[in-house]
């Protein structure tokens, strides 16, 4: 299994041109646009007949494209009557469970970005603990806020209770909020660079990675102020 995140920016359905997509079977993309609502290329339907999108306008959302069958699985994604913004919980052919995010600002003053995350983990416990988290989490350790109970590190010590890892901190052997390699530059500006995209997973998925990489790209790094993060890991038997 192959699988690709990715905030593009805006304008998927132009830059998906440029990238090399032909052995990923599952992208997820933020800041993309509602392909049943803005036309994409038909190559691109036909390679991803199966797929997934939430957001709040038909040009600016999440989504989720996937070669094989997927399956949406209802979870809990509201905070007093608010939804959180923005997840897709799905399975794939295997029964393996994701979450696809992006994290975002909402109604809910006290609970922006990774607190939108936190809640969802909150009412959704049975759900992540076997689940694969990625996407913009628009958070690091870095940003910690003393007197906040649901920082990015409190949601990762979560998870690894979980047996639930960041995969580049595993295979890089870094630890959260050290990371030396980005995959955000505000503005594009390279000196304000910072590491905001993940992929959280089972240990035990972790133990079957092929290969992992942040994608770094020029032709990425024009289109997008984000890098991609790239796994492919060996499916296990049963999930």
């Amino acid at each position: 299994m192959k699988i690709l995140t990715w905030n593009c920016n805006g304008a998927f359905r132009k830059k998906i041109r440029n990238i090399d997509v032909s052995k990923i079977d599952i992208l997820i993309i933020q800041e993309c646009e509602n392909p049943d609502m803005v036309k994409f290329e038909d190559d691109f339907y036909n390679a991803f007949e199966h797929r997934l999108w939430v957001g709040d306008t038909k040009n600016k959302g999440l989504g989720v494209y996937s070669r094989n069958r997927i399956k949406k699985i209802d979870i809990d994604n509201k905070h007093h009557g608010r939804k959180l913004k923005h997840f897709i919980a799905f399975a794939d052919h295997n029964e393996q469970k994701y979450l696809a995010a992006w994290t975002h600002k909402n109604d809910c003053a006290a609970f922006q970005y990774i607190g939108q995350l936190y809640l969802l983990m909150e009412k959704n416990q049975e759900f992540i603990k076997n689940s694969i988290i990625l996407g913009d989490l628009n958070s690091n350790t870095i940003w910690d806020e003393w007197d906040r109970w649901w920082n990015h590190s409190d949601i990762v010590k979560i998870l690894t209770v979980y047996g639930i890892k960041s995969v580049y901190h595993v295979m890089n052997n870094e630890e959260q909020g050290k990371e030396s390699q980005p995959t955000f530059f505000h503005r594009k500006d390279l000196l304000k660079s910072y590491h905001i995209d993940y992929i959280f997973s089972p240990q035990k998925l972790i133990e079957n990675t092929r290969d992992f990489k942040i994608i770094k790209e020029d032709n990425l790094t024009e289109m997008s102020d984000h890098l991609a993060l790239e796994w492919e890991y060996n499916e296990l038997e049963e999930t």
